[in-house]
């Protein structure tokens, strides 16, 4: 009986082997989602409370929140934030530029949101996910207006 049975250890080993590779994978992975996945989210915190104390459609605005340009989230590009302006009601704001008194008057709100943001995967066979669209929404502050001062961030 014995000798039916050379290789079947080799056999178990392998199928085990296996089984515990992917499951390191997995847990991996996972753990670079959440990464990315609060980095994400930070990085809508930090635009949003730039927006709010710089001067409005400020370009450092973009910047501050791809964590001024380190490689924190690779493939994170300007590109992926957009910044909104919204009025008590949480519509946007047409123009909401200091020159256009009405419309920057009306600002009551500042959101920041990332879009088609691309998740590459460890995974094989599996490319690049797009992630949800992820948005912080704060209150305006001085939008980089203080007086007897110049405008800046």
């Amino acid at each position: 009986m014995r000798k039916f049975q050379t290789g079947a250890a080799t056999v178990e080993i392998a199928i085990v082997s296996l089984t515990f590779i992917w499951l390191m994978l997995a847990i991996v992975e996972v753990g670079r989602g959440m990464y990315t996945w609060n980095a994400l989210t930070e990085a809508t915190r930090l635009g949003s409370r730039a927006a709010s104390v710089c001067q409005i459609q400020d370009n450092v605005i973009s910047q501050i929140a791809t964590f001024n340009g380190n490689d924190l989230l690779g493939g994170l590009k300007e590109d992926n934030i957009s910044v909104n302006y919204l009025d008590a009601n949480g519509a946007v704001v047409a123009n909401p530029n200091p020159a256009n008194e009405l419309g920057f008057l009306q600002v009551r709100y500042v959101q920041v949101t990332i879009q088609n943001y691309q998740y590459d995967l460890l995974i094989p066979g599996l490319n690049k996910v797009t992630l949800p669209a992820f948005s912080t929404t704060v209150p305006r502050q001085s939008f980089g207006i203080v007086p007897n001062e110049a405008p800046g961030c």
